[in-house]
């Protein structure tokens, strides 16, 4: 059985974490808590483009951020994206990688039910960051208890 170990160091302005498995590096995150990288926000986002040919949609996010949808992660059926979605839909959201190298946040639609709940009584109808999600420590933690 595996050992993970989970480090966290801290400084004004700066939290570096990582994960070790049987003493090696496997996962590392710097986060900047004036920063954020959004992983894990929860967004009500709305459809902006449907991209068949590259599996996905482009939805708008909260403060003007376009993030990605790819097609495996509309839902729990797995269908052709241009079936899932539509341009102008308003979809609950939650972010799975930070925005990095010019392309926006990756995003899912593969939600828990209180997810669903939280950003469904969010007011308003427009894209907005409805909650943040946890430090990575948090994240990392949940997935190696």
């Amino acid at each position: 059985m595996a050992h993970a170990l989970i480090l966290v160091s801290a400084s004004p302005g700066e939290r570096r974490t990582a994960l070790l498995v049987d003493g090696t590096a496997v996962e590392a995150w710097v986060e900047r808590p004036a920063r954020p990288d959004g992983v894990g926000d929860l967004h009500r986002g709305r459809v902006a483009a449907v991209a068949p040919a590259m599996a996905g949609a482009f939805v708008a996010l909260a403060g003007g951020e376009t993030g990605f949808l790819p097609e495996r992660e509309t839902g729990e059926a797995r269908r052709p994206i241009a079936e899932a979605v539509n341009e102008g839909m308003a979809l609950a959201l939650r972010v799975t990688r930070a925005a990095q190298g010019g392309k926006g946040p990756r995003v899912t639609a593969r939600l828990t039910a209180a997810e669903r709940a939280a950003i469904a009584a969010a007011p308003g109808t427009g894209p907005a960051l409805v909650a943040r999600g946890p430090a990575a420590a948090l994240r990392l933690a949940a997935a190696h208890p």
